[in-house]
């Protein structure tokens, strides 16, 4: 697995014990001058006006865009910049698929992010170079 992506996932991991989400998700990015910012996902807010903040993507999942790894770290990496997310199953303490939801997919975009390198399992990755909008699969 790349060295960066082993980094997201220990950004990943939880600062409280009691931590019950089904998994954690971590993202580092490189900002073009070559300073390293990253962040981790955070509990949703139920306080945001839902009509608003909220998309709802299947009947148990409710995601907020302020509480997504890339979406934090987007706000710190400005233009351009490469992206790696890793996300740890709290089940079996493996990697699974961290390939960034529609909604970030857009802010990514909109930020200009060169590549975003992404965990599928313990055995492969993903590389999603944005400008071709290609997603290639790598064996770990």
């Amino acid at each position: 697995m790349l060295k960066k992506l082993v980094e997201a996932a220990g950004v990943a991991m939880p600062s409280v014990v009691n931590d019950r989400r089904e998994f954690w998700l971590g993202c580092i990015g490189i900002r073009k001058d070559g300073a390293i910012v990253s962040s981790k996902n955070g509990p949703v807010n139920l306080s945001l006006p839902q009509d608003k903040f909220v998309k709802k993507t299947s009947r148990r999942n409710i995601f907020y865009p302020t509480s997504h790894a890339e979406g934090r770290v987007l706000r710190k990496l400005g233009y351009g910049g490469i992206l790696y997310v890793a996300r740890v199953s709290r089940l079996t303490g493996g990697y699974t698929i961290a390939k960034p939801c529609e909604m970030c997919a857009t802010r990514i975009r909109s930020k200009r992010v060169e590549k975003v390198y992404y965990t599928i399992s313990n055995k492969q990755y993903g590389v999603w170079h944005v400008k071709k909008d290609v997603h290639v699969v790598h064996e770990a």
